[in-house]
């Protein structure tokens, strides 16, 4: 059995629970983002992936088309339990979204990044556009990645 296993899945599955957990544990207690915000619109629409560590789940993320740009999508909501961090979680969760992406037909991929993580969005090829921002309290910066068609 792989250390790590990807599950991808839409808004009314059952392991959207899961997501959410870990969304809440990471965002809302651990970084103490209002939980008013956690949830939003774009659940419904994107496509989310789930992380298992040695069957446990780990970390999440979700990508979904940006409502306004055509052919772009938006990576977010990247978390990771903070007893799995350094395993590759994060990454392996991001190369799947990559991957979502793809199948949406998206040629660009936008993220707001906290600036402590950029160094992971940089070596899947993201690169860093405009100026540090914050959001929830957190310092951001907003990246992209130029999908090959």
């Amino acid at each position: 059995m792989n250390r790590i296993e990807i599950s991808s899945f839409s808004y009314d599955d059952k392991l959207m629970s899961e997501a959410y957990r870990i969304r809440f544990a990471v965002f809302v207690d651990e970084q103490k983002v209002p939980a008013g915000i956690e949830k939003d619109e774009n659940d419904a629409i994107a496509k989310h992936v789930l992380a298992f560590f040695e069957g446990n789940p780990a970390a999440t993320g979700r990508v979904f088309p940006d409502r306004e740009l055509d052919g772009v999508a938006r990576l977010g909501r990247v978390a990771v339990l903070q007893e799995y961090r350094g395993f590759g979680l994060g990454l392996a969760v991001c190369k799947s979204l990559i991957s979502q992406a793809e199948k949406l037909n998206s040629h660009k991929i936008l993220i707001h990044a906290q600036v402590d993580v950029e160094g992971l969005y940089q070596r899947l090829g993201f690169k860093r556009i405009g100026r540090e921002f914050f959001e929830a309290g957190i310092r951001h910066v907003e990246m992209v990645l130029e999908l090959n068609k």
